[in-house]
């Protein structure tokens, strides 16, 4: 899909253009995001996105790249806001080196966040 620019609580960010058409009436158990190139704030934002649509199944895992950064942290945050507000329990994991992976998954998939 295009990258565009988007506007997520007054910042432009990027994003992929079309994509809540193009996977409308799908459940994902696995949700990984590497992509697009990171923005200053609210970066990666259809991470958030994902949740905000309901488009995660039951039982789900979700891994967020570069959350060291300060826009895919303001996306997490989001995102973990959204699960709460949807009553979805789930896992946080960070797993640091270079840069930080955040892993979110459901109770079911907890062994994940020992890794």
């Amino acid at each position: 899909l295009p990258v565009i620019q988007r506007n997520i609580k007054g910042n432009q960010v990027n994003a992929y253009g079309g994509l809540p058409d193009a996977v409308s009436g799908e459940k994902f158990d696995l949700v990984l995001v590497d992509g697009p190139i990171g923005s200053p704030h609210y970066s990666r934002y259809q991470f958030a996105d994902i949740i905000e649509n309901d488009l995660l199944a039951d039982q789900f895992v979700m891994i967020m790249d570069d959350a060291n950064r300060q826009g895919e942290k303001q996306t997490l945050q989001d995102a973990e806001d959204a699960l709460r507000r949807k009553g979805r329990d789930y896992i946080r994991a960070v797993y640091s080196g270079e840069k930080d992976i955040v892993l979110i998954c459901s109770p079911g998939w907890r062994f994940l966040a020992t890794l």
